[in-house]
């Protein structure tokens, strides 16, 4: 129950994609702080990764960088990754064949949130390996105060388990994210701050905050 951190997602539209950033922010004493930065670019229609990008700096872990371009046009998938750190920096550049369509962390949770409600088991093709998909059996969570259904996934691997409204607008509610030495890092959903907001339609942008803590 100890907060360590914040989130802050939104997604917002350009002229192609849906763009999702995700923001997290960790108390300096969890893993010695730091700033997580996701920014995935989704296909609105196919709802595939169009591209991935992964930055993180503090902790004593230096300045990382790690980019994943999915280019149809050229059946390409370009991977790079570079460190920055007190000895020095390290760049590395990888270039394979794109075979099929693939999912990126953030692309996931949104193809979570759009599966039909009879899917019990899904496996999602993910550069490295693909995501498996279980359907638990539904529960409640208290949201806002309310008492809403969700439906519960689990990842593999990693075993991240996933709770979303099972109501439109299908909302993230909770993540829960085993660590080391049996910790769990569990986000929960908060209502956005200031005047109320209307949910907009699939094709707007939406933001809001999730709150770190660990149990």
């Amino acid at each position: 129950g100890r907060a360590v951190g914040e989130q802050h997602w939104s997604v917002t539209p350009d002229r192609y994609h849906w763009i999702t950033r995700l923001q997290t922010d960790y108390a300096g004493s969890f893993l010695g702080g730091g700033r997580q930065i996701q920014i995935s670019r989704m296909h609105p229609k196919s709802r595939v990764s169009a591209s991935y990008l992964e930055t993180g700096e503090g902790g004593g872990r230096g300045r990382t960088h790690f980019e994943t371009t999915f280019d149809r046009s050229s059946g390409l998938i370009t991977l790079s990754q570079k460190l920055e750190g007190s000895r020095g920096n390290a760049r590395d550049e990888a270039v394979v064949a794109m075979v099929q369509d693939y999912q990126d962390p953030l692309s996931l949770l949104h193809l979570l949130r759009d599966l039909d409600d009879d899917v019990r088991w899904l496996e999602v093709p993910m550069v490295g390996s693909a995501a498996h998909v279980l359907r638990l059996p539904d529960t409640t969570l208290e949201h806002a105060g309310e008492s809403l259904e969700v439906r519960v996934f689990v990842l593999r691997p990693g075993r991240s388990v996933v709770y979303i409204e099972h109501e439109a607008p299908y909302r993230i509610l909770r993540l829960l994210q085993p660590l080391e030495a049996g910790q769990i890092l569990e986000a929960r959903l908060l209502e956005p701050q200031g005047k109320a907001v209307k949910e907009p339609a699939r094709e707007k942008g939406r933001s809001s905050g999730l709150d770190l803590t660990r149990p």
